[in-house]
């Protein structure tokens, strides 16, 4: 008797390996999106969102723009990052951090430019050391603001970086 109960059971865990070979996945309908794949807020997890570690010594931030899809960009892609004082605030209720003076980094352009036949794109972002103060922490952040109409999914467009002074 328990050899049949025994085989009855193998029998039943292996047909449930079966799968219907009709059924093929429609991928039409899936868009490209355009992200910072360094995004830190909002929070992606019930966790509280942590920052980009603070670094003190640093004089060059890369703002990273993504292009994410099964292939690369198509053409030339222009992703423009703006300062996003809405959410330093958002973030810094209690003015824990001072946010960083427009006059403390240098940015040549305001666009990360996705080459055609990649996939990410660069911004550089100088910090000017002379102009962060003492021992104070200060926080910046920069969001996504376009992306040649390609989507850009609202939590993943925006880091916020904190650096502590010299």
């Amino acid at each position: 008797m328990k050899i049949y109960i025994l085989m009855a059971m193998v029998m039943l865990s292996l047909s449930s390996c079966l799968k219907n070979k009709d059924e093929i996945l429609d991928y039409r309908g899936i868009k490209p999106i355009v992200i910072n794949p360094k995004s830190n807020y909002p929070s992606k997890t019930i966790l509280p969102t942590l920052l980009t570690d603070s670094a003190f010594g640093v004089t060059r931030l890369n703002l990273i723009a993504k292009y994410s899809f099964q292939a690369p960009a198509p053409r030339d892609l222009k992703i423009a990052f703006i300062r996003d004082d809405a959410a330093m605030a958002k973030y810094n209720p209690f003015n824990t951090f001072t946010p960083l003076p427009a006059d403390a980094y240098e940015m040549s352009a305001n666009e990360a430019i996705i080459p055609e036949g990649m996939q990410l794109g660069v911004l550089p972002v100088k910090i000017i050391p002379g102009k962060i103060a003492g021992s104070k922490r200060y926080i910046i952040a920069f969001s996504i603001s376009s992306a040649e109409g390609i989507d850009i999914p609202g939590n993943s467009k925006t880091i916020i970086i904190t650096l502590k002074g010299q």
